[in-house]
């Protein structure tokens, strides 16, 4: 899940109504504050865009941009899963992103709006202590896959599991 507040909101509460168990990944930088998840930032650019086309470059075809029609939601909608797809393959999607936004003529906010926020830590400790486990993810959601530094990728691990666990006082896996 990652750890978007709607799991908090409407996910929990069914799911303990049933007395079915869950385990919440978490994202601690997501937690934090301190990021977007990637593909949220494209669907966000995209559809608070005022262009109704737009000259854009795919990630893995930059040396050809091609002209994409965002006159409707379905369009828009197809290009951000389009878009998420081909940048799912890349090491760093933060940096394209920003160029993407700007070329969109969007500010990205600084940290996520509903409904691309995520949960607090009190909430994640409430789940916990209501019987969800929660487990670790990556810090920042990066694609551990495409990562070639070591050091990042064990970052990226050993760091959200660090981070949870400090946040909860609990041991997570």
């Amino acid at each position: 899940d990652d750890g978007y507040r709607d799991v908090y909101e409407f996910g929990a509460p069914v799911l303990r109504r049933f007395h079915i168990p869950a385990t919440l990944y978490a994202v601690p930088a997501f937690l934090d504050r301190q990021c977007w998840l990637w593909w949220d930032c494209i669907s966000y650019a995209l559809f608070h865009s005022p262009l109704n086309q737009a000259q854009l470059i795919v990630p893995g075809n930059e040396l050809s941009p091609a002209t994409f029609a965002l006159g409707s939601v379905a369009q828009r909608q197809a290009l951000a899963t389009h878009i998420s797809i081909s940048l799912s393959r890349f090491d760093d999607q933060s940096r394209w992103v920003q160029d993407f936004a700007q070329r969109l003529q969007v500010n990205l906010p600084e940290t996520p709006v509903p409904p691309y926020d995520a949960i607090s830590w009190e909430q994640t400790r409430e789940l916990a202590a209501n019987g969800f486990a929660i487990g670790s993810h990556t810090m920042n959601h990066r694609v551990t896959g495409t990562l070639h530094d070591p050091d990042v990728k064990r970052f990226e691990i050993n760091g959200s599991r660090e981070r949870l666990e400090a946040m909860l006082h609990r041991p997570v896996h």
